[in-house]
Formats: C-alpha cells, structure tokens, sequence
C-alpha cells in the first residue's frame, strides 16, 4: 500500500495547510475524501463513513470554502474531509491515474480505521485530531 505523508503536524490551520504545500516548488493537488462521522456503540470511537472525493489543483485553492465549492459539498450532509497533498513531477500536476490511486488508498486507510495518517478538518473548517486506535 502506497504510504501516505502528513505535512507538518503542527499545521492546524487549513490557511496554514495551504501555505505550506505553497511553499514546495513542484505542483500539487489536493486529495480530499469527504465523510459523515458517526459515534460508535459503548465509546468505542470515531466511524467515518466516505461520501464523495475531491481533488483539484493547489493553486486554484485559496481557502477551505474553495475546496467545499469545488467538491459541489454546498448543502450535502458532511462531517469531516481526510486531506493529502499529492506531489506532481518535472513540473507537472499528477496525472488522473496517479489521483485516483492516491484517493484510493486514502479511502481504503478510513475503511481501515487509520484516517489518522491523513489531515483532518470537521466541516467548521476546524482541526480534527483522531486517536490511533479509531
């Protein structure tokens, strides 16, 4: 399973976020997979169950409403956005393959209880910090 990289832990602020993936001279795109997160029976956690997956350029995000507008999330019912950064090479954006790769084992990781691995923020645009063991 292709492994997933979190930038900078103490970025807890998606302008923040933003910035920092600015900062890398190759381009990327952000993968995002959109959840509604329900708790689960007797305090045994966090169940996050995906909805829809966004992807789009780093550049043509400038804030989270960005992001939310471009997944079409406006008035549908979600909880919380797993996000990765996706690095380009030579220069070029990553191709529709490597996206969709990438989205899957972002998916497989939720369905794993190790979304985790991911950046996390709740639909108030707020940094979610999961457990280890959800």
């Amino acid at each position: 399973m292709e492994k997933i990289s979190v930038v900078d832990e103490a970025r807890t602020d998606f302008d923040n976020f933003l910035s920092y993936g600015k900062q890398r001279e190759e381009p990327q795109t952000i993968c995002a997979v959109v959840c509604e997160a329900a708790f689960m029976e007797e305090g045994e956690g966090l169940s996050l169950s995906p909805v829809t997956c966004v992807d789009k350029p780093l550049q043509k995000i400038n804030n989270f409403q960005d992001l939310v507008n471009a997944g079409g999330l406006m008035g549908q019912d979600w909880d919380m956005m797993c996000i990765t950064m996706l690095l380009g090479e030579n220069g070029s954006i990553a191709t529709a393959i490597e996206t969709n790769k990438r989205l899957d084992v972002m998916l497989e990781l939720i369905r794993q209880g190790q979304a985790d691995k991911m950046v996390i923020f709740a639909r108030d645009e707020e940094h979610v910090r999961l457990n280890h063991n959800l």
